[in-house]
């Protein structure tokens, strides 16, 4: 019964500063918004989440452990449509979110599904810089008022098989 009221304590704080981060901006968020928005009192919040920080760090890290099921689901480019997806319908957040521990842990999402449209053994070590790149991309997709994710990933696939020759040509002639 405890750990119940816990998660839904913590569920209420977490809605309430996702509702408030997609009306003011992170910085501009305070935990007294925070509890106000969530029924409860400082001292409750602080029972739960030493910060704000570890709030924002709490629901991403939820986010992606959510993600990445969702992902392990599907293949190539349908587990990258899924991570597109996922991203896009919680766009707000995910702006808000985006940070450097973020970043690198969607970039090696997408690995293994990078890795299986390539599917040759010389690409997979590049690998690594394919997720980067389109890490990179996601990123600036994100921050812009952009359109939906299959267009995104119509754009980026067309990268992507160039980079695609490019390897293959460097590879095949670095072995001769």
């Amino acid at each position: 019964m405890h750990s119940t009221r816990m998660q839904e304590a913590n569920e209420r704080l977490s809605k309430a500063f996702r509702k408030l981060l997609k009306t003011t901006d992170y910085e501009g968020i305070d935990i007294s918004m925070i509890t106000a928005e969530a029924g409860m009192s400082r001292k409750n919040f602080y029972y739960h989440y030493k910060s704000k920080e570890n709030l924002l760090s709490s629901i991403v890290e939820k986010s992606m452990l959510e993600l990445e099921r969702e992902m392990h689901r599907y293949q190539a480019w349908d587990a990258i449509v899924t991570l597109l997806r996922y991203l896009h319908a919680d766009r707000e957040f995910f702006m808000d979110a985006l940070s450097l521990p973020l970043l690198n842990d969607i970039s090696i999402l997408l690995e293994q599904p990078l890795q299986q449209v390539f599917n040759q053994p010389e690409i997979n070590k590049s690998t690594k810089l394919a997720a980067d790149m389109m890490t990179a991309e996601i990123r600036r997709w994100l921050r812009r008022n952009t359109p939906g994710p299959l267009e995104f990933l119509i754009d980026f696939k067309t990268n992507l098989l160039e980079f695609n020759r490019f390897c293959l040509s460097n590879f095949a002639s670095s072995r001769y």
